[in-house]
């Protein structure tokens, strides 16, 4: 893959983690607090799981913008199998086997949950095209012929 596909790529997934931090920052969990046994209050899982989450997507950001740099094949396939760890933490941390969200569905912290999913599977996707098509010189290289 030549330089341009690779940055205008990279640019995609620049969009994809500021998208799942703004997600995450403006829909995010339930902001209502939640009276333990002891009298004091404290914040939902969801709310954790969507701060969580947020700081995923800064460290993914910045995987990101790093890539846009990589010049050489072992360096973009590194960073593109990194990508795709960052949003399958992501996307696992809403999930009950994660941190979890609300329980009811009627509540806000779904919609968030979703939008963070398809954006996730829309980033490791886009980062699975980016691994295998890692290597700038493969289009350089002469075909194999019959």
């Amino acid at each position: 893959m030549d330089g341009r596909v690779w940055r205008l790529l990279g640019a995609v997934q620049l969009l994809f983690m500021a998208a799942i931090f703004a997600v995450c920052a403006l829909l995010g969990g339930c902001d209502s607090q939640v009276e333990l046994a002891s009298g004091a209050a404290t914040y939902m899982k969801c709310h954790w799981t969507f701060v969580a989450c947020s700081v995923f997507a800064v460290a993914g950001f910045v995987i990101a913008l790093v890539a846009q740099t990589a010049k050489e094949a072992q360096a973009r396939c590194f960073l593109a199998v990194a990508l795709i760890a960052v949003f399958a933490a992501i996307a696992y941390l809403p999930t009950p086997l994660g941190v979890g969200i609300c329980a009811s569905a009627d509540m806000a912290c779904h919609l968030a949950g979703y939008l963070t999913w398809g954006l996730c599977a829309a980033g490791i996707i886009l980062a699975i095209i980016q691994a295998v098509k890692a290597d700038p010189a493969s289009a350089e290289r002469p075909k194999m012929q019959l």
